[in-house]
């Protein structure tokens, strides 16, 4: 992993993160990156279950009518404040896989899901890998 780039690192998170959460997950020996987003992500998606879940209901994501651009202003607004945090990053990837589940529940196809997961990981290589590398990179505690 240590050539892997930040971009590489977000989008295996970020695949990884959707699938575990949907129950799809044939990894069972994740990276350390994916094992510690998975049990922040849990915590995470404890804490702020309700609100989770009311966004996503609010948000009835279509992915014909939607897609990355609708998600994308969903990720702007964790950043609103211009702020970043490791807390914000990881609320990418739990929105995506609650709004992954939702699709799901909804009887998308598998593609839909996959790409949510591929618009999180875009999103968290593009616009944060910068503040990513200033922290040090994804192992910098």
């Amino acid at each position: 992993m240590a050539n892997t780039s930040y971009g590489e690192i977000a989008h295996e998170l970020s695949t990884d993160y959707v699938r575990y959460k949907l129950g799809l997950d044939t990894n069972t020996n994740p990276s350390f990156y994916a094992e510690t987003l998975r049990r922040v992500g849990d915590q995470v998606e404890e804490r702020y279950d309700l609100a989770l879940q009311g966004l996503v209901c609010q948000f009835n994501y279509d992915p014909i009518l939607d897609g990355e651009r609708s998600v994308g202003v969903i990720f702007d607004a964790i950043f609103e404040n211009e702020e970043c945090s490791w807390g914000r990053i990881v609320m990418v990837y739990v929105f995506a896989a609650r709004l992954a589940k939702y699709c799901q529940k909804q009887g998308y196809e598998k593609d839909t899901i996959e790409q949510l997961s591929r618009f999180a990981g875009s999103y968290v290589e593009d616009h944060l890998k910068h503040w990513i590398k200033e922290q040090g990179g994804w192992v910098s505690t």
